[in-house]
């Protein structure tokens, strides 16, 4: 599992199960994870950038987003044609 965390969280993440740590104030996520090699499955998002998670979720994967709606313009960037939204 890989996520985001600034700073000093990073080592708390860690000791929850993180194998990889990014920090989002120096580090740009959808440039380290552009390789195809690197790339996702799934992609979660908790801060509304499901657009910038198209470039680094695999072709088929999927991007859950608890940010709001994603936009068609993030749905085709992943070759989706549609969505289905889920109210709990």
């Amino acid at each position: 599992m890989t996520t985001a965390s600034a700073g000093p969280k990073g080592e708390l993440v860690k000791s929850l199960g993180a194998d990889e740590v990014v920090d989002y104030k120096t580090s740009k996520f959808e440039e380290l994870f552009a390789a195809e090699d690197r790339k996702f499955d799934v992609c979660f998002d908790c801060t509304n950038e499901s657009l910038k998670m198209a470039s680094i979720v695999k072709k088929g994967g999927k991007i859950v987003t608890i940010a709001g709606a994603p936009t068609l313009e993030s749905i085709r960037a992943i070759g989706g044609t549609h969505f289905l939204l889920s109210w709990v």
